[in-house]
């Protein structure tokens, strides 16, 4: 189900229970998005005034999730209620800088993708609990913000990364 919402008051889907892929455009209350789909698989969010995920995921099951153009997102809170989550998309969070709370997937997340999001300098310590992670991609491409890494040691603790990508500038 794809639903275009900027003209919409309310956007109470709870009655979808059997639904599994979700994209919201233009959706920029955040107070009133209640999901409740306790089967959704897939959510993705597109110009919507998100500023905290927790109440919109509580009642969810989601193995991906991508945000994009997500403006007032500072930061992943709400994603430690997905158990299952096997992917996350993130782009253009202008303001979105505390991604900590991914380590709360750390034993499902197998590919995590950064664009665009430059407010996130470094990436957390907690990323090397990712013990799944698969693919990690990391660029600030359309903006061209030149963001840098101090380090990515941390790559050689995530066992299981088979593709690593990034344009930020890496200091060691």
């Amino acid at each position: 189900l794809e639903i275009t919402a900027n003209k919409l008051e309310l956007l109470e889907l709870s009655r979808f229970s059997d639904l599994e892929y979700l994209v919201i455009r233009d959706y920029l209350k955040e107070r009133d998005l209640l999901l409740n789909c306790k089967r959704l698989k897939h959510l993705c969010l597109v110009r919507s005034g998100v500023t905290n995920l927790k109440t919109i995921l509580s009642n969810c099951d989601l193995e991906s999730l991508r945000l994009e153009f997500c403006y007032n997102l500072k930061s992943l809170n709400g994603v430690q209620c997905l158990q299952n989550l096997s992917k996350i998309e993130l782009d253009y969070c202008l303001k979105l800088e505390n991604i900590s709370d991914i380590q709360s997937a750390a034993n499902s997340l197998k590919y995590l993708r950064i664009t665009d999001c430059n407010k996130i300098r470094e990436l957390p310590s907690e990323l090397i609990k990712l013990s799944e992670l698969e693919t990690l991609y990391v660029s600030t491409s359309q903006t061209r913000c030149v963001n840098k890494f101090t380090s990515i040691e941390f790559i050689k603790k995530l066992t299981k990364l088979k593709n690593f990508m990034t344009d930020y500038k890496i200091e060691d």
